[in-house]
């Protein structure tokens, strides 16, 4: 069984939690963990977004809870009402991915409070989640850092060498390559390239490195939309000469044209070709 970075940073983060509550003699830091372990994510801007909504839910499920125990706390009838408002506010608001934190809140603030104030234990859980959001953020932020630079390159070179292969499977060897992997790769790049700005603070030194693979990362996104494309056509299509020729000099493979083919489909799936190429030109002039 593997154990993968994301799992120990979340261990690391949970134990922190549990170390900064018993230190400070505070009470349970369950809340804290929780808001720790959901917060994780596999990039920092990733935890950034999650740790955002979870502490979005919990202002809301906040307020709400404490404005329904300062009615009646343990009402099932207020319960029941409190969460169609939070869901309601929630939707307009556009928090979405807050939801099911307002809920939490709502519901451990309206039926745990065992005497407590309503007013102070509603302060507390939201201190709570700010220690635990606070803690994961720093935790994926300093604790094993990539090796930045090197490792941006190598992804990037991967990428590179998918979206060519693919090309290649699709026109020189007239086979229907799987995007998906493509595709798969083009996202995680997308995410390491934003975690590693916002981890780094590339300078100028390395922001044409940034700068090359932002553009390399558009360039190959629209190789994949265009394949995407041409999926679609089903109906016998071969390349015209000008983008066979192309192709052979990107490839030094043979493909047969024929000038005489005039339909829709043909022309669409020169369009999406000549597209295609251009960018695979375009990528090859950024290395």
């Amino acid at each position: 069984m593997k154990i993968g970075m994301r799992n120990i940073k979340t261990a690391i983060a949970v134990f922190i939690c549990v170390v900064i509550f018993k230190i400070f003699r505070m009470d349970s830091p369950f809340y804290a963990a929780i808001a720790a372990i959901i917060a994780m994510q596999s990039s920092v801007k990733e935890t950034f977004t999650a740790g955002k909504n979870r502490m979005l839910g919990t202002f809301v499920g906040a307020i709400v809870g404490l404005s329904f125990a300062l009615i009646n706390p343990e009402n099932p009838f207020l319960v029941g009402i409190g969460i169609v408002i939070i869901i309601c506010i929630c939707n307009k608001l556009k928090w979405n991915k807050s939801i099911s934190t307002s809920g939490i809140v709502f519901i451990a603030i309206m039926v745990n409070l065992n005497g407590k104030s309503p007013w102070t234990y509603s302060l507390y859980r939201t201190i709570d989640t700010l220690i635990g959001i606070g803690v994961a953020v720093a935790v994926n932020y300093l604790i094993f850092p990539p090796n930045s630079t090197e490792k941006l390159i190598k992804l990037y070179r991967e990428l590179k060498d998918i979206t060519f292969k693919t090309v290649e499977q699709r026109f020189c060897l007239g086979e229907n390559p799987n995007l998906s992997l493509m595709n798969k790769r083009i996202s995680e790049l997308k995410v390491y390239i934003e975690d590693y700005s916002i981890r780094f603070k590339p300078k100028e030194d390395k922001s044409k490195v940034v700068s090359n693979v932002t553009e390399g990362i558009k360039l190959c996104r629209g190789v994949y939309e265009h394949l995407k494309a041409i999926e679609l056509i089903k109906e016998q299509t071969v390349l015209n000469e000008y983008n066979a020729s192309r192709i052979n000099s990107l490839y030094n493979c043979s493909i047969n044209t024929n000038e005489e083919m005039k339909t829709e489909a043909n022309a669409a799936f020169n369009y999406h070709a000549d597209r295609i190429i251009d960018k695979l030109y375009s990528i090859s002039r950024l290395s």
